[in-house]
């Protein structure tokens, strides 16, 4: 059986590609944290680990971690950020079931400023101005 390639009864339009694809519907979310935010955080974390979940937690803050996703509509705000270690950032992701739980992630539906947070093994609520309700750990 021979066959024959196929052809477009209509020639296809050109049109000029353009360069940026717009989204509609989408708002544009900045990628950079901003400085006072990241250095707020990073203030009330003291440098150490917020979550400290993981057994091979380090102990030392490296990462940010937005608890309400930014997927989810979650913003670079000081409420919704916790300094992590690298280790707990991972089991965060990879546990959501027992982070919605502890407060480390936050549903769309949700602010953050209005979920309690496990923070080094204390319930604490945090506050817009950089600061958590509840008492520090031993």
């Amino acid at each position: 059986m021979k066959r024959t390639p196929l052809q477009r009864k209509t020639p296809m339009k050109r049109t000029p590609m353009k360069r940026t694809p717009t989204k509609k519907g989408k708002r544009s979310v900045s990628k950079k944290i901003p400085k006072e935010s990241y250095n707020e955080v990073f203030r009330r974390a003291g440098q150490q680990c917020e979550v400290m979940a993981d057994p091979l937690c380090t102990t030392r803050a490296e990462e940010w971690h937005h608890r309400k996703l930014r997927s989810q509509g979650g913003e670079h705000t000081v409420e919704n950020g916790l300094a992590v270690c690298a280790a707990c950032h991972r089991h965060i992701h990879m546990n959501p079931a027992d982070s919605y739980t502890a407060g480390w992630l936050v549903k769309s539906t949700h602010d953050p400023v209005d979920v309690p947070v496990t923070r080094r093994g204390l319930v604490v609520l945090l506050t817009r101005q950089g600061n958590f309700i509840g008492k520090e750990g031993p």
